[in-house]
């Protein structure tokens, strides 16, 4: 991972596990996440550690066929900073309401309020804004590819957050696929804070 102007290089693993559920007009996705990253500036020695987890619950329910479907979303996102747990922690909650539209071409649409919030710091006050989201899987021969990408604009206009994220899969037989996944985040006007992320690993379907 590059982060901003810091020029230094975080590495390391994650583990995600997704489950997704149909039932007559409903559909719900869950996700859980860990990882960990060391953080070293050019040569010198890894600096720190961090550790994080997400926990995904997403709900949507058709009421247009094949069109339109509310959704409701939660996500917890967890950053600890090792081995000294005084220094950097972070729970942030993200709660979301809305409106998904299925388009041609495998195109999804959202568009919604969302509440978040960081849930270690009582005095951090809530923060309530809209998120528009696109999402599009396509198939080239046996490659898929899958894009998110979300912006988050809060009401009080003090900065927004922006996160892409785009997935190639390769299958390896029925059970094993490979993957490569780059991650943008940005959470300010001038790109200051922003961070790409790159991601190589095996998924394996049951």
């Amino acid at each position: 991972t590059w982060k901003g102007d810091q020029s230094d290089l975080r590495y390391g693993g994650v583990f995600n596990a997704f489950l997704r559920r149909y039932w007559d007009k409903n559909e719900i996705e869950t996700s859980l996440e860990g990882e960990l990253r060391l953080r070293q500036y050019s040569q010198k020695p890894i600096e720190k550690a961090s550790d994080r987890l997400k926990l995904n619950l997403f709900y949507r329910r058709e009421v247009i066929k094949d069109y339109i479907y509310p959704f409701l979303g939660s996500k917890l996102s967890s950053v600890f900073v090792n081995p000294d747990p005084k220094k950097s922690q972070l729970l942030l909650g993200e709660f979301n309401l809305g409106l998904s539209h299925n388009l041609p071409f495998n195109i999804r649409f959202e568009e919604g309020l969302e509440l978040r919030k960081d849930l270690l710091d009582i005095k951090s006050p809530w923060k309530i804004g809209s998120i528009i989201q696109l999402n599009t899987t396509q198939n080239i021969f046996f490659v898929r590819d899958d894009l998110l990408a979300k912006i988050y604009i809060p009401f009080s206009l003090d900065g927004n957050v922006t996160e892409v994220e785009n997935k190639i899969t390769i299958p390896i037989g029925s059970i094993f696929n490979v993957f490569y996944k780059t991650n943008l985040y940005n959470e300010s006007n001038d790109f200051k804070y922003w961070a790409i992320r790159h991601n190589l690993g095996i998924n394996f379907n049951f």
